[in-house]
């Protein structure tokens, strides 16, 4: 992936966003007008794909971010702090201990030139969903990302119990009564989908209006 513009990877992400869209959008459709004995094993089914498109999008949309601000050549004197610790994290990742002195003289030689290097990262190091988007989860790319969502916060407990934990019980082949299903697929409907849009927003508007610079471009 090469992202080179702002206008690049707004399609992307918008591009991304598209297709899960049409896939749960007709998902729904398909459950609506299944016959009754078989709309519980397609919420079962459908809990488990929503899932996938709430952490695909996530995971997609943030690297992407990432690999424009990649492809920018901008130094991190002109960045806002979020990006200079994506860059300390990315660069004493493996065995760095602050008790030992040669890793502090190699801390402070790294701070003492950052202000002028290029931001620089591998994306795929830095946003991790573990496989796992929870609202812990999600909280630290967005904290890494410099995006800030109160709706996500009032979600907390949609994600970690209604959508993340169905998800895990199917994928797992845990026996959920109907009704549970049911309950689930219902909340999950209704409250997924302006999740994904609204990161998918936050990331837009950031890359749109360069909200990563200290002072954006006007």
């Amino acid at each position: 992936m090469r992202i080179r513009s702002a206008l690049e990877c707004i399609d992307y992400i918008n591009s991304d966003i598209a297709w899960r869209k049409k896939e749960i959008t007709s998902l729904i459709f398909l459950i609506e007008k299944a016959r009754k004995h078989e709309k519980t094993i397609l919420m079962k089914s459908a809990l488990v794909l929503f899932y996938s498109h709430w952490e695909g999008h996530i995971k997609n949309c943030s690297i992407a971010y990432i690999n424009f601000l990649n492809h920018q050549g901008i130094q991190h004197s002109l960045l806002k702090e979020n990006f200079h610790h994506l860059s300390l994290g990315e660069n004493f990742r493996n065995g760095f201990s602050i008790s030992k002195v040669q890793h502090q003289i190699k801390l402070y030689e790294y701070l003492s030139i950052i202000p002028n290097e290029k931001f620089k990262v591998k994306e795929g190091n830095v946003i991790d969903t573990n496989s796992n988007l929870k609202y812990d989860i999600l909280d630290t790319i967005l904290l890494q990302l410099g995006l800030n969502s109160t709706l996500f916060i009032q979600k907390e407990h949609f994600i970690n119990e209604i959508l993340l934990s169905n998800r895990n019980a199917i994928a797992h082949g845990e026996l959920r009564d109907n009704k549970s299903i049911e309950d689930a697929y219902n909340e999950v409907k209704e409250h997924l989908l302006p999740l994904i849009e609204e990161f998918n927003t936050l990331v837009s508007n950031a890359v749109a209006s360069s909200s990563y610079l200290i002072k954006p471009m006007e």
